[in-house]
């Protein structure tokens, strides 16, 4: 099919896996392409068996990219897309991909499931939607898109997605293609259209336009993050389900999950390059790449971007040690040493909503009472909380934690304001605007441990 075919015939639904090969003959001609070479794979490995082919789909992400740049061009493109669906067997929708004719980088907005492989991984994942000819369907996916190597490379790729995924989980605004270049250009004197890549300055630019102003960690170099720093650093946010931006010589990718393989942890990166879910290991740089002696690989770890929406004005790192303090000042102060015994504990942080922190109080089995009363203080929408776990508990069960501590985000750092905790036996609350904490004793039949509010427990 030549791209100017595009919106010829009629939809049609494939059987598969008897029609793949119509399917692959259909976008051969728009030649080789990595990402959608991983599509293909991947809903095979999810056991599609039903395809709808949606013709002259008009995606918005699309017709930007088409007005402000391939409109300007003589070539003859098409300003449609074509759209395919799949499904298993037993009616499972799988999610889609938009496919634009754009020879060699057909590949745009996509959603497709993790799947049983991933999904115990993949923390940041977000709810969206299609209605090909009218019919509903919902998908829970990271949002993804190749780039098309003119009008935006890998970087607005990844910035795309991230603002897509902060889009569709956490409703911030969304965000179109253009308004990255455009952000990305503020820093720039020189062209920008065809791009030849984005630096660090116009990266953190476009975030900031965003309003996903980024805080970034360097790797590797003096003052720079150590490999148990990057590991505690990439925990953070990943348990608090936000993606983070790695940045490897030349190459921007999207850091959505992680797990630990051989006791070692590894990453599930999107690649606007090869595909949206892909296991890699921690590549710190050597002692002779970090001293020049030798030249960097292409994997080795540069730098992290972590993209936070714009009321997250508390650094974790800024506050993590008054926390520390207070969590262990609690403890000491108001739970019985019987009530954690010879415990081996581990504490874990995470960025929360309000919303979805109270909503989840109850579900994750905090005392009736403690629940109510936390969801009864006052607080701004985002929250540092810091759980105190059963370390050996948490290796095999999410139902580890033995108390918490909650902080509001959006404080000074230099005046934080605690909101409310918990500890066996004791909940504690910082009432009022002196916030003297109040501490009221709550029966306890032994300690109890109930499920974190991690994304992954990591």
């Amino acid at each position: 099919m030549h791209p100017a075919d595009f919106g010829l015939g009629e939809p049609r639904l494939l059987d598969l896996p008897r029609e793949w090969a119509t399917i692959e003959r259909r976008y051969k001609p728009l030649g080789p392409s990595s990402p959608l070479e991983w599509v293909f794979e991947h809903v095979r490995s999810l056991g599609a068996s039903v395809a709808l082919l949606e013709h002259q789909y008009l995606d918005r992400d699309y017709r930007d990219e088409y007005r402000q740049f391939y409109a300007k061009t003589f070539r003859w493109i098409p300003d449609r897309c074509e759209r395919l669906h799949f499904w298993t067997r037993r009616n499972r929708y799988l999610g889609y991909v938009s496919l634009r004719p754009i020879a060699g980088r057909p590949v745009g907005r996509t959603m497709l499931a993790p799947g049983p492989e991933f999904e115990d991984d993949v923390s940041c994942v977000a709810a969206g939607s299609a209605s090909p000819y009218g019919i509903r369907n919902t998908i829970e996916a990271f949002p993804y898109i190749s780039q098309d190597r003119q009008y935006g490379r890998c970087a607005h790729a990844v910035i795309w997605m991230i603002a897509q995924y902060h889009h569709l989980r956490f409703g911030a605004p969304q965000r179109f293609m253009s308004e990255i270049v455009s952000a990305a250009a503020s820093v720039e004197f020189g062209r920008v259209v065809p791009s030849d890549g984005l630096t660090d300055d116009q990266v953190g630019a476009a975030l900031r336009y965003l309003d996903l102003g980024a805080l970034q960690y360097g790797i590797g170099e003096e003052d720079d993050l150590t490999q148990s720093d990057l590991e505690k650093t990439l925990r953070r946010y990943l348990n608090s389900a936000m993606p983070v931006a790695l940045a490897t010589p030349g190459h921007l990718t999207a850091v959505i999950g992680a797990g630990y393989e051989r006791g070692r942890l590894e990453v599930i990166s999107c690649d606007d390059e090869h595909g949206v879910y892909m296991r890699r290991p921690i590549r710190f740089p050597t002692a002779e790449e970090r001293s020049g002696e030798a030249e960097k690989d292409s994997d080795v770890w540069e730098m992290l971007l972590a993209p936070l929406p714009g009321r997250i004005y508390a650094p974790y790192e800024e506050v993590e040690k008054p926390i520390l303090e207070e969590l262990a000042d609690l403890a000491a102060r108001f739970t019985a040493p019987d009530l954690l015994g010879e415990r081996r504990t581990r504490v874990r942080e995470y960025v929360a909503e309000v919303r979805d922190y109270k909503a989840r109080l109850r579900s994750r089995g905090l005392p009736q009472a403690v629940a109510d009363a936390h969801a009864q203080v006052p607080s701004a929408r985002w929250l540092w909380v810091v759980e105190l776990q059963d370390a050996e508990l948490a290796k095999r069960s999410p139902e580890c934690v033995l108390g918490e501590i909650v902080v509001d985000a959006t404080s000074d750092r230099d005046d934080l304001v605690f909101l409310y905790a918990n500890l066996p036996g004791t909940r504690i609350s910082w009432p009022g605007p002196r916030r003297n904490r109040q501490v009221v004793r709550v029966p306890a039949a032994g300690v109890q441990p109930y499920l974190t509010g991690t994304a992954l427990n990591l």
